[in-house]
């Protein structure tokens, strides 16, 4: 048998997430995935042209970024779940 929402929590948005605004827009997750990608590309033109070190670096650059995204993702996704 399924049960009715509590009338308290019925129509209201969820609250304001941890990371706020970056959280509820779609589109702090997508800015930051076109940055990953910008990195990335950055990081094979140096390794390309035997730069190895800063290739290196933006290998870090983009991990960090890029694990970043999907997390803003995730937390997006769940958030617009329960709106």
């Amino acid at each position: 048998m399924p049960t009715a929402a509590s009338s308290r929590s019925a129509g209201r948005r969820p609250d304001v997430p941890a990371l706020g605004i970056a959280v509820m827009s779609p589109w702090g997750w997508r800015i930051l995935a076109v940055f990953t990608m910008v990195a990335f590309g950055l990081c094979i033109t140096f390794f390309l042209d035997g730069k190895t070190v800063f290739g290196a670096l933006w290998v870090v650059i983009a991990a960090g970024w890029g694990g970043f995204s999907y997390r803003l993702w995730r937390l997006h996704l769940d958030w617009d779940s329960h709106s």
